[in-house]
């Protein structure tokens, strides 16, 4: 086994984690801890294992509608009874010089988040979209508080189970190594390695939902559609010794038809993991050396030109380029997909190296509202971008979101490629390619007058500005380093050897 691993928790001055050896009785690991952490490891090796650990996202909280009652905004109905909320106290907020006490209303679900008005629909419509709460032809719009359950509310500090039953020598397989980590709530992707075999299990306290209530809206709090009960850990996403040899994680979807919390609406089939993939399928036969060079190659690539852009190529050849210029500035991204779709400066001189990145970087807003936005409003493209998922999260971001999930798909329904689970509606060009296509070439013609008017005619000069996106250490910037979007100050590569006899 190869293993190389680590959590993505962002850059810190001073760190928040820091190196440590046990050598006792029970105890002869070494890994990363922090100081909150009572002696344990969070990720490390043993004698004779390793394991690691990054977020895996799952759909662990829901939202619950509650009615109110007796005429206030205090008071809720559960199980036919009239409710008191409770209060919580948090302190105090300092507004305009004045210090105001911070208080939040709390119901049998959880804190409440705020307070929305229900929406009449025919029954008939009502039992389509299984809304069985606020409906009927006499239905008139009644405002209902919003309530927030987690499934690991109360439960946090049993998330250090898993990492006492790490570090105290328990675990002697990977069996084992399920049993300690579906011992916390949180929602983790775990990885095994010993001198034999990989495996990998997802955590976390998996709420089961009634059949009509699927948890991605707002459930109706009377009582009726409550959880019943909690995935079992024989089901939860895990595997051993896969027999491609690979388990390759980036915070993506673990498993087939595995929930995703609700904030995460980018479980699309562009994800910055197939970076990696990429990465580790350039070499036949992969080393300690080419696994780890993996890891720093996918940290410094787009997504977009290693992904998207062949998609977005396909569609372009769908329409005619504006000028010799424009037609420059397409093979220029095509370059830099082939080229591994790099954001380096290597050179050091304050500039991605790519002339792709600029064009990209300057040409995907407007190809991702143009693409999209005619079919889903401007208000609501709006919202997309402001506060579902931002049309880039740009470097120094993660490049976990973006829009250019959605559009990948919609373009491949729209050419005729092979699409699993296509969507309801084509977004581009009303489904015609020729159309899609002409918006594609007017996003790069008006971003190359952009780079034209502030960097010159030529395509090949233009750069975009590595400075911007160098990582600033927090809480206080006082040192930056170049982009990387890799684990973060906590990280282990290493691999197993046959033990030598004498």
């Amino acid at each position: 086994p190869l293993f190389v691993g680590g959590p993505q928790i962002g850059y810190f001055f001073p760190g928040l984690t820091y190196e440590i050896g046990l050598k006792g009785p029970h105890r002869n690991v070494v890994g990363a801890t922090s100081a909150p952490f009572p002696g344990y490891m969070l990720i490390g090796r043993g004698a004779t294992f390793a394991w690691t650990l990054t977020s895996a996202g799952s759909d662990i909280i829901d939202t619950f509608a509650e009615t109110l009652c007796g005429g206030s905004k205090t008071k809720y109905l559960y199980k036919g009874k009239c409710l008191k909320m409770g209060t919580v106290k948090a302190g105090t907020l300092s507004i305009g010089g004045k210090s105001i006490p911070a208080t939040f209303r709390t119901t049998v679900h959880g804190p409440v988040q705020g307070y929305a008005k229900t929406r009449c629909e025919p029954a008939a419509a009502a039992k389509h979209h299984n809304k069985p709460a606020f409906t009927g032809a006499a239905c008139k719009s009644k405002l209902v508080a919003l309530s927030q359950k987690r499934s690991s509310y109360g439960r946090d500090t049993v998330d250090q189970l898993y990492n006492q039953a790490l570090t105290d020598g328990s675990v002697k397989s990977f069996s084992d190594y399920k049993k300690a980590a579906a011992l916390t709530p949180q929602t983790f992707n775990s990885f095994y390695a010993d001198d034999a075999h990989i495996g990998f299990y997802t955590s976390g306290r998996l709420p089961l939902r009634k059949a009509n209530s699927t948890g991605d809206l707002p459930i109706d709090g009377r009582g009726n559609y409550e959880w019943t009960g909690f995935l079992p850990a024989s089901k939860h996403a895990q595997g051993e010794d896969p027999a491609n040899g690979l388990i390759v994680n980036w915070n993506n979807k673990p498993a087939k038809d595995y929930p995703a919390s609700d904030e995460r609406w980018d479980e699309a089939p562009v994800q910055r993991v197939q970076m990696l993939l990429a990465e580790l399928n350039r070499n036949q036969k992969n080393t300690l050396a080419t696994v780890t060079g993996a890891m720093n190659a996918a940290a410094t690539n787009d997504v977009r030109a290693v992904v998207f852009q062949p998609v977005l190529r396909d569609m372009l050849a769908k329409g005619t380029s504006p000028s010799a210029r424009d037609t420059q500035m397409v093979a220029l991204l095509q370059q830099w997909h082939d080229q591994g779709g790099t954001r380096l400066d290597l050179n050091n001189d304050g500039k991605i190296d790519a002339p792709g990145a600029a064009i990209m970087d300057t040409a995907f807003t407007q190809m991702a509202r143009s693409a999209l936005c005619p079919r889903m409003t401007t208000s609501i493209c709006n919202l997309m971008n402001d506060v579902i998922a931002p049309i880039w999260q740009a470097p120094p971001g993660g490049q976990y979101g973006g829009w250019h999930q959605y559009m990948l798909k919609d373009f491949k329904t729209i050419l005729g490629q092979k699409v699993k689970q296509k969507y309801s509606t084509r977004y581009c060009g009303g489904g015609s390619a020729k159309k899609c296509a002409a918006l594609m070439w007017d996003a790069i013609d008006a971003a190359g007058d952009t780079l034209a008017s502030t960097q010159g005619p030529d395509p090949a000069n233009w750069h975009s500005d590595a400075t911007k996106e160098e990582i600033e250490f927090g809480p206080v910037s006082l040192i930056t380093m170049r982009y990387t979007n890799r684990p973060s100050g906590i990280q282990q590569v290493l691999s197993y050897a046959p033990v030598l006899k004498k």
